[in-house]
């Protein structure tokens, strides 16, 4: 998958389909982590449609590098899961008001 961050608290991933072996492509699992070896705090995200080839992953910390990797699924099961995305940071957020002098 490749991936693009333009936001503080979302990315998008994008990918080009498999070859579906004969059963259409129905869908895909979108597996991030803030760690590359998917071990600790990992999400799973399931996109129901075997035509979209990007989704936008919100709700993520800002300033904060992601990993990403995803399999297809058809009626047969699901494929192995891809590599491992390169890391990849959310923006940071801009900088806040002082607070008032005292």
């Amino acid at each position: 998958p490749t991936t693009s961050s333009a936001e503080t608290t979302s990315i998008v991933l994008n990918w080009q389909p498999p070859c579906h072996r004969g059963a259409k492509i129905q869908g895909y699992k979108i597996m991030y982590s803030q760690h590359r070896d998917f071990e600790q705090g990992a999400q799973q995200l399931v996109v129901d449609s075997g035509d979209a080839m990007a989704i936008k992953v919100d709700g993520l910390e800002p300033n904060t590098t992601y990993f990403f990797r995803h399999c297809a699924f058809n009626s047969v099961g699901c494929s192995k899961w891809s590599k491992a995305s390169e890391g990849i940071a959310t923006r940071a957020c801009p900088p806040a008001p002082p607070d008032p002098p005292r």
